[in-house]
């Protein structure tokens, strides 16, 4: 699995720069943002695969990140962490979008296993992309029926699909 793109978002220094080493000790590149708010400019400002965010937040609150997350990229995974666990606040994350919710305390070792499953989602998502052709569907003018082709750089990746496949 290659490394994600990962901001977390978090107002707790020692809890953050935590995160932070543990994720890039195996591979992933880490943005560290101390409040919603910097963390909501972050996410309107470069693509993350995962956003990891607590809950309470000075500025915005984790629940405002998340939404933000999912608005801004709907494919961006959120992982949402807090001290102040409850049942309703986790279905509540979950509703509006979110991956996962861990409660603090946690081992670090659970963060990445949460992490590793995201890896594994983002790689599948990368690999239906990259081979799934997508098909625009064309209305003729005047016509009762619809015509079917493969938009340009889909048709292009199919055919190098195909030229591959045939090599075998």
């Amino acid at each position: 699995m290659k490394g994600l793109k990962i901001l977390l978002v978090d107002d707790e220094p020692l809890m953050r720069m935590s995160m932070v080493d543990a994720l890039e000790t195996v591979g992933h590149d880490v943005e560290a943002a101390p409040s919603g708010t910097e963390g909501i400019e972050a996410i309107r400002q470069r693509p993350f695969d995962l956003v990891i965010t607590d809950l309470r937040l000075p500025g915005a609150d984790g629940l405002t990140v998340l939404t933000a997350a999912k608005e801004h990229s709907p494919h961006t995974e959120v992982v949402v962490i807090t001290a102040h666990g409850s049942v309703e606040t986790a279905v509540g994350a979950m509703k509006l979008g979110a991956f996962d919710y861990i409660t603090k305390p946690f081992q670090m070792d659970e963060l990445l296993l949460i992490v590793e499953r995201v890896g594994r989602v983002v790689t599948l998502r990368r690999e239906i992309r990259i081979s799934k052709p997508c098909w625009k569907i064309s209305l003729v003018s005047g016509a009762s029926s619809a015509r079917t082709a493969k938009c340009g750089p889909c048709s292009r990746r199919s055919s190098w699909w195909r030229q591959q496949m045939r090599r075998r």
